[in-house]
């Protein structure tokens, strides 16, 4: 099933350029930037517009996702016949409607500095992290490899300036992505999310995952744990969207 999943989409010239062992950490990277479509094509994507619907706790929730370089994002979604959109500006996160309060959003709101968990995301929920790992100071160690239902990868260990560590697994075959495992701390313990990427298919020359399955233990008593699957639908490269549609609606 994993491997259908990988194999779908992809050209036999990209699998013949991708084999081989890659020793060191430059050379997987490397390949792995080669099979999802060069450094080129991934640096000349300006903008994406995608939607799908992710399943939590049992219920769809049909979504719309949007991002224009360098950072500004919008992600619409319905959630038990409840619509909502969450955005960053370039300035600021904002959520429509928003939370009794005000919070969510805004000058001051959680992700305003920088865009937090917005920034540049749309890309990197794309692409995964590994693309552009040099400019953002991520640190990536090599750490064996490991097999994923009968599959081989590498094990990448991919901590950022703040301390915070990630396990990216590359296929060593393909070179796409696998697995990312997020380390987390909840109520002082160690939390693990485990992310699976499937159904690669070709977007304007780039190699995406169309399928995505998140899965928690969770913490101390199952608390936060669960899985949630999300499936794109259809996604587009460099759509034209103007900077307006990323501030928050009115009214």
């Amino acid at each position: 099933m994993l491997k259908r999943g990988i194999v779908f989409g992809i050209g036999v010239a990209c699998v013949l350029a991708s084999r081989g062992f890659a020793q060191s950490v430059d050379e997987i990277i490397e390949k792995h930037i080669e099979a999802i479509g060069g450094k080129a094509a991934i640096e000349g994507i300006e903008t994406i517009q995608a939607s799908g619907t992710t399943q939590m706790r049992g219920n769809d929730a049909p979504f719309k996702l949007y991002w224009k370089k360098p950072d500004k994002y919008r992600r619409e979604m319905e959630m038990m016949g409840q619509e909502m959109i969450f955005g960053y500006d370039g300035e600021n996160t904002w959520r429509y409607p928003e939370r009794e309060g005000g919070r969510g959003g805004g000058p001051g709101g959680r992700g305003s500095r920088g865009g937090g968990r917005f920034g540049g995301g749309g890309l990197r929920d794309i692409l995964g992290p590994l693309y552009d790992y040099e400019e953002r100071g991520l640190k990536v160690k090599k750490e064996g490899k490991e097999s994923m239902e009968g599959t081989d990868a590498f094990k990448l260990k991919v901590t950022d300036e703040d301390g915070n560590v990630r396990y990216v697994f590359v296929d060593a075959e393909f070179f796409v992505i696998l697995k990312i495992t997020t380390v987390r701390e909840f109520q002082g313990e160690s939390m693990e999310i485990d992310t699976y990427y499937s159904d690669y298919k070709d977007v304007g020359g780039i190699m995406v995952a169309h399928a995505t399955e998140r899965k928690s233990m969770g913490g101390p008593g199952g608390r936060g744990g669960g899985s949630t699957q999300t499936v794109y639908e259809k996604i587009e490269f460099n759509v034209q969207l103007d900077d307006g549609f990323f501030i928050k609606p009115e009214g």
